[in-house]
Protein backbone atom coordinates (compact mmCIF):
# COMPACT_ATOMS: atom_id res chain seq x y z
CA UNK A 1 0.00 0.00 0.00
CA UNK A 2 1.49 3.45 -0.66
CA UNK A 3 0.32 6.22 0.77
CA UNK A 4 2.51 9.00 -0.50
CA UNK A 5 5.97 10.29 -0.09
CA UNK A 6 5.39 11.35 3.65
CA UNK A 7 2.94 8.44 4.60
CA UNK A 8 4.94 6.17 2.53
CA UNK A 9 3.48 2.89 3.74
CA UNK A 10 0.26 4.03 4.09
CA UNK A 11 -0.54 3.79 7.67
CA UNK A 12 -2.21 6.72 8.75
CA UNK A 13 -5.17 5.75 7.61
CA UNK A 14 -5.49 2.72 10.06
CA UNK A 15 -4.97 4.70 13.00
CA UNK A 16 -6.94 7.57 11.72
CA UNK A 17 -9.92 5.05 11.90
CA UNK A 18 -8.98 3.43 15.17
CA UNK A 19 -8.41 6.79 16.86
CA UNK A 20 -12.23 7.45 15.71
CA UNK A 21 -13.64 3.94 16.68
CA UNK A 22 -14.34 2.21 20.14
CA UNK A 23 -14.90 -0.82 21.86
CA UNK A 24 -14.46 -3.81 19.87
CA UNK A 25 -14.34 -2.06 16.07
CA UNK A 26 -10.33 -1.53 16.93
CA UNK A 27 -10.02 -5.03 16.63
CA UNK A 28 -11.48 -5.87 13.10
CA UNK A 29 -7.83 -6.98 11.56
CA UNK A 30 -6.25 -9.46 13.51
CA UNK A 31 -2.74 -7.95 11.29
CA UNK A 32 -1.19 -5.13 9.82
CA UNK A 33 1.37 -5.64 7.52
CA UNK A 34 2.94 -2.88 6.62
CA UNK A 35 5.63 -3.40 3.25
CA UNK A 36 8.19 -0.45 2.08
CA UNK A 37 11.40 0.13 0.82
CA UNK A 38 13.41 0.81 3.48
CA UNK A 39 13.04 1.12 7.31
CA UNK A 40 11.44 4.80 8.46
CA UNK A 41 14.91 4.85 10.76
CA UNK A 42 17.97 7.21 9.26
CA UNK A 43 20.54 4.47 9.54
CA UNK A 44 23.93 5.73 9.17
CA UNK A 45 24.81 9.47 9.69
CA UNK A 46 25.91 12.32 7.41
CA UNK A 47 29.49 11.59 5.78
CA UNK A 48 31.81 13.75 4.54
CA UNK A 49 32.64 13.08 0.42
CA UNK A 50 35.52 11.42 -0.26
CA UNK A 51 37.74 11.17 -3.12
CA UNK A 52 35.74 11.11 -6.53
CA UNK A 53 36.30 11.90 -10.19
CA UNK A 54 34.40 15.53 -9.80
CA UNK A 55 36.51 16.37 -6.75
CA UNK A 56 39.79 15.53 -8.37
CA UNK A 57 39.06 17.51 -11.52
CA UNK A 58 37.51 20.46 -9.12
CA UNK A 59 40.53 20.60 -7.27
CA UNK A 60 42.51 21.21 -10.32
CA UNK A 61 40.15 22.96 -12.87
CA UNK A 62 40.43 25.74 -9.03
CA UNK A 63 44.02 25.60 -8.65
CA UNK A 64 46.54 28.49 -9.15
CA UNK A 65 48.81 26.61 -10.68
CA UNK A 66 46.50 25.27 -13.33
CA UNK A 67 45.99 29.23 -14.04
CA UNK A 68 49.46 29.86 -14.35
CA UNK A 69 50.00 26.58 -16.35
CA UNK A 70 47.14 27.66 -19.32
CA UNK A 71 48.46 30.96 -19.10
CA UNK A 72 52.00 30.01 -20.27
CA UNK A 73 50.51 27.93 -22.96
CA UNK A 74 48.32 30.30 -23.91
CA UNK A 75 51.72 32.98 -24.63
CA UNK A 76 53.17 29.49 -26.62
CA UNK A 77 50.64 29.17 -28.70
CA UNK A 78 50.39 32.82 -29.23
CA UNK A 79 54.16 33.08 -30.00
CA UNK A 80 54.13 30.18 -32.37
CA UNK A 81 50.70 31.32 -34.31
CA UNK A 82 48.93 28.10 -33.66
CA UNK A 83 45.68 29.75 -33.53
CA UNK A 84 43.21 26.73 -33.23
CA UNK A 85 45.06 25.91 -30.16
CA UNK A 86 45.59 29.50 -28.99
CA UNK A 87 41.75 30.15 -29.51
CA UNK A 88 41.17 26.84 -27.16
CA UNK A 89 43.85 27.79 -24.35
CA UNK A 90 41.94 31.84 -24.08
CA UNK A 91 38.59 30.20 -23.79
CA UNK A 92 40.16 27.77 -20.86
CA UNK A 93 42.29 30.51 -19.72
CA UNK A 94 39.35 33.00 -19.46
CA UNK A 95 37.45 30.43 -17.51
CA UNK A 96 39.69 29.72 -15.12
CA UNK A 97 40.54 33.45 -14.32
CA UNK A 98 36.30 33.46 -13.59
CA UNK A 99 36.85 30.84 -11.21
CA UNK A 100 39.55 32.20 -9.41
CA UNK A 101 37.81 36.05 -9.59
CA UNK A 102 34.50 33.92 -8.00
CA UNK A 103 36.89 32.85 -5.27
CA UNK A 104 38.19 35.86 -4.08
CA UNK A 105 35.29 37.46 -4.36
CA UNK A 106 33.57 34.50 -2.07
CA UNK A 107 36.47 34.94 0.61
CA UNK A 108 35.36 38.69 0.77
CA UNK A 109 31.85 37.63 0.93
CA UNK A 110 32.71 35.55 3.90
CA UNK A 111 34.85 37.97 5.52
CA UNK A 112 32.25 40.63 5.67
CA UNK A 113 29.35 38.31 6.97
CA UNK A 114 31.31 36.81 9.24
CA UNK A 115 32.80 40.04 10.86
CA UNK A 116 36.23 38.17 11.21
CA UNK A 117 39.03 40.59 10.55
CA UNK A 118 41.54 38.54 9.61
CA UNK A 119 41.72 37.44 6.14
CA UNK A 120 39.40 34.14 5.05
CA UNK A 121 40.75 32.21 2.12
CA UNK A 122 38.72 29.60 0.78
CA UNK A 123 40.98 26.72 -0.90
CA UNK A 124 40.39 26.22 -4.18
CA UNK A 125 41.86 22.79 -4.02
CA UNK A 126 38.80 21.99 -1.99
CA UNK A 127 36.05 23.11 -3.99
CA UNK A 128 35.11 19.61 -5.19
CA UNK A 129 34.66 18.54 -1.54
CA UNK A 130 32.62 21.88 -0.75
CA UNK A 131 30.27 21.23 -3.56
CA UNK A 132 29.83 17.18 -2.61
CA UNK A 133 28.98 18.23 0.98
CA UNK A 134 26.93 20.58 0.46
CA UNK A 135 24.91 18.63 -2.39
CA UNK A 136 24.76 15.42 0.32
CA UNK A 137 24.07 17.52 2.99
CA UNK A 138 20.91 18.90 0.70
CA UNK A 139 19.63 15.50 0.13
CA UNK A 140 20.24 13.73 3.19
CA UNK A 141 17.91 16.97 4.61
CA UNK A 142 15.22 16.10 2.18
CA UNK A 143 15.21 12.56 2.46
CA UNK A 144 16.49 11.82 5.79
CA UNK A 145 15.72 14.34 8.48
CA UNK A 146 12.13 15.36 6.90
CA UNK A 147 11.06 12.91 4.75
CA UNK A 148 12.20 10.10 7.25
CA UNK A 149 11.26 11.55 10.20
CA UNK A 150 7.40 12.18 8.99
CA UNK A 151 7.30 8.02 8.09
CA UNK A 152 9.17 7.10 11.49
CA UNK A 153 6.22 8.94 13.13
CA UNK A 154 3.41 6.87 10.97
CA UNK A 155 4.81 4.25 11.63
CA UNK A 156 5.34 4.78 15.34
CA UNK A 157 1.48 5.70 15.71
CA UNK A 158 0.45 2.04 13.95
CA UNK A 159 2.41 0.31 16.45
CA UNK A 160 1.25 2.41 19.70
CA UNK A 161 -2.22 2.19 18.25
CA UNK A 162 -1.88 -1.89 17.20
CA UNK A 163 0.75 -3.24 20.09
CA UNK A 164 1.80 -6.90 18.85
CA UNK A 165 -0.17 -6.45 15.52
CA UNK A 166 2.29 -5.16 13.43
CA UNK A 167 5.07 -6.22 10.86
CA UNK A 168 6.78 -3.86 8.68
CA UNK A 169 8.73 -5.88 5.68
CA UNK A 170 11.27 -3.98 3.79
CA UNK A 171 12.58 -4.12 0.59
CA UNK A 172 16.26 -4.21 1.58
CA UNK A 173 15.98 -6.11 4.64
CA UNK A 174 17.26 -9.07 3.62
CA UNK A 175 20.57 -7.17 1.92
CA UNK A 176 21.99 -7.84 5.54
CA UNK A 177 24.06 -4.88 5.87
CA UNK A 178 24.97 -3.30 8.90
CA UNK A 179 24.46 0.31 9.41
CA UNK A 180 27.62 1.11 7.63
CA UNK A 181 27.30 -0.48 4.85
CA UNK A 182 29.18 -4.14 5.27
CA UNK A 183 28.09 -7.02 4.88
CA UNK A 184 26.63 -9.76 7.15
CA UNK A 185 24.79 -12.66 7.72
CA UNK A 186 21.58 -11.60 9.46
CA UNK A 187 19.01 -9.17 8.35
CA UNK A 188 19.00 -5.69 9.31
CA UNK A 189 17.50 -3.81 11.74
CA UNK A 190 16.06 -7.15 13.17
CA UNK A 191 15.78 -6.82 16.89
CA UNK A 192 15.07 -10.75 17.84
CA UNK A 193 17.57 -12.05 15.56
CA UNK A 194 19.15 -14.52 18.17
CA UNK A 195 15.46 -16.40 18.93
CA UNK A 196 14.65 -16.28 14.96
CA UNK A 197 17.98 -17.82 14.16
CA UNK A 198 17.48 -21.02 15.87
CA UNK A 199 14.84 -21.43 12.98
CA UNK A 200 15.58 -19.54 9.99
CA UNK A 201 19.60 -20.60 10.36
CA UNK A 202 21.86 -17.69 8.87
CA UNK A 203 20.31 -15.67 5.80
CA UNK A 204 21.45 -17.79 2.61
CA UNK A 205 24.10 -16.21 -0.21
CA UNK A 206 21.56 -16.91 -2.61
CA UNK A 207 18.91 -14.42 -0.88
CA UNK A 208 21.34 -12.29 0.17
CA UNK A 209 22.35 -11.63 -3.69
CA UNK A 210 18.67 -11.59 -4.97
CA UNK A 211 17.86 -8.81 -2.20
CA UNK A 212 20.73 -6.53 -3.52
CA UNK A 213 19.79 -7.09 -6.68
CA UNK A 214 16.33 -6.03 -6.11
CA UNK A 215 17.09 -2.81 -4.16
CA UNK A 216 18.77 -1.52 -7.13
CA UNK A 217 16.26 -1.78 -9.32
CA UNK A 218 15.14 1.72 -9.45
CA UNK A 219 11.62 3.43 -8.76
CA UNK A 220 10.02 3.47 -12.26
CA UNK A 221 6.52 2.52 -13.49
CA UNK A 222 8.66 0.36 -16.34
CA UNK A 223 11.01 -2.11 -16.81
CA UNK A 224 13.88 -0.99 -19.15
CA UNK A 225 15.39 -3.57 -21.63
CA UNK A 226 18.60 -4.05 -19.54
CA UNK A 227 16.02 -5.02 -16.29
CA UNK A 228 13.93 -7.49 -18.57
CA UNK A 229 17.41 -9.31 -19.85
CA UNK A 230 18.42 -9.06 -16.23
CA UNK A 231 14.48 -10.99 -15.01
CA UNK A 232 14.40 -7.88 -12.76
CA UNK A 233 10.39 -8.54 -12.43
CA UNK A 234 10.90 -11.86 -11.44
CA UNK A 235 13.66 -10.78 -8.94
CA UNK A 236 11.46 -8.26 -7.30
CA UNK A 237 8.50 -10.73 -7.04
CA UNK A 238 10.77 -13.46 -5.16
CA UNK A 239 12.29 -10.44 -3.08
CA UNK A 240 8.99 -9.54 -2.05
CA UNK A 241 7.84 -13.23 -1.56
CA UNK A 242 10.22 -14.80 0.94
CA UNK A 243 11.03 -11.09 2.64
CA UNK A 244 7.18 -11.80 3.59
CA UNK A 245 7.82 -15.72 4.38
CA UNK A 246 10.68 -14.16 6.87
CA UNK A 247 8.91 -11.32 8.46
CA UNK A 248 5.52 -13.78 9.29
CA UNK A 249 8.39 -16.44 10.71
CA UNK A 250 9.41 -13.42 12.74
CA UNK A 251 6.55 -12.04 13.88
CA UNK A 252 5.45 -15.80 15.15
CA UNK A 253 8.79 -16.03 17.17
CA UNK A 254 8.66 -12.64 18.97
CA UNK A 255 4.93 -13.47 20.11
CA UNK A 256 5.00 -17.03 20.49
CA UNK A 257 8.49 -17.86 21.11
CA UNK A 258 9.11 -21.80 21.89
CA UNK A 259 5.15 -22.31 21.26
CA UNK A 260 5.93 -21.52 17.84
CA UNK A 261 6.33 -24.71 16.95
CA UNK A 262 3.00 -25.61 17.63
CA UNK A 263 1.24 -23.76 15.36
CA UNK A 264 0.61 -25.52 11.51
CA UNK A 265 1.16 -21.95 9.97
CA UNK A 266 4.85 -21.55 11.66
CA UNK A 267 5.84 -24.55 10.19
CA UNK A 268 4.74 -24.40 6.90
CA UNK A 269 6.46 -21.04 6.67
CA UNK A 270 9.40 -22.88 7.41
CA UNK A 271 9.54 -25.33 5.47
CA UNK A 272 9.05 -22.55 2.71
CA UNK A 273 11.46 -20.69 4.09
CA UNK A 274 13.82 -23.94 3.26
CA UNK A 275 13.11 -23.83 -0.23
CA UNK A 276 13.79 -19.93 -0.19
CA UNK A 277 16.81 -20.19 0.61
CA UNK A 278 18.19 -23.04 -1.80
CA UNK A 279 16.15 -21.35 -4.72
CA UNK A 280 14.69 -17.90 -3.83
CA UNK A 281 12.51 -17.91 -7.11
CA UNK A 282 10.99 -21.48 -6.73
CA UNK A 283 7.62 -20.19 -5.95
CA UNK A 284 7.67 -18.42 -9.12
CA UNK A 285 9.17 -21.39 -11.16
CA UNK A 286 6.66 -23.51 -9.82
CA UNK A 287 3.32 -21.00 -11.30
CA UNK A 288 5.55 -20.65 -14.64
CA UNK A 289 5.67 -24.42 -14.66
CA UNK A 290 2.04 -24.91 -13.99
CA UNK A 291 0.95 -21.88 -15.98
CA UNK A 292 2.87 -24.26 -18.81
CA UNK A 293 1.28 -26.92 -18.36
CA UNK A 294 -2.14 -25.13 -18.23
CA UNK A 295 -1.88 -23.55 -21.99
CA UNK A 296 -0.55 -27.50 -23.06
Amino acid sequence: MDGGIVDNQGASVFVSEANNESGDTRNNHSLYFLCDVSSPHSGEGFKFASDTLFSYYASYISSAFSLLFVLMITVFFGIQKMWVWYTISVVVLTFLTFVQFLFFLLSRLMQKETGVDQKLYLPPRRVGFYILNRAKSLIRMASVVFLKNDRRQHANAIYSAFPNKVITSTVYQLRCKDTSGKPTNRPEREKHWKDIVKYTGNIGNSIIKNSNKSASFGTTLWFTKKDKADDMLHSVIACGEYTTCYNLIAYIVSQYGEKATDIPLFNTLLSFWEKFQTNPHFLIEERLENLKTLNE
